[in-house]
């Protein structure tokens, strides 16, 4: 009885804690996408990004960024600009 208890405690905070990450994840990944249309379409700099969003620092906001979207939030500013300038 008291190793089925512990199995199924075992089970919740696993299953707990993938429930949390995913959430998580999700979250961030929505902030991305806000952040990908507010680079894209506003004349907004980084750091104004960062800050609407609610990072206390850009760094965070450049590595949350590029995690997510594999490039720099400066590198993808650039080419939307060049893109831009082309089109």
């Amino acid at each position: 009885m008291t190793l089925k208890i512990c199995l199924t405690h075992c089970k919740l905070e696993i299953s707990h804690a993938l429930c949390l990450s995913s959430v998580f994840n999700y979250l961030r990944k929505v902030r991305m996408e806000y952040a990908v249309n507010l680079l894209h379409d506003q004349a907004l700099s980084v750091d104004e990004v960062a800050d609407i969003l609610g990072y206390a620092h850009s760094q965070h906001f450049s590595s949350a960024f590029k995690s997510v979207m594999g490039v720099n939030p400066s590198t993808f500013q650039e080419s939307k600009k060049r893109y831009r300038a082309i089109a």
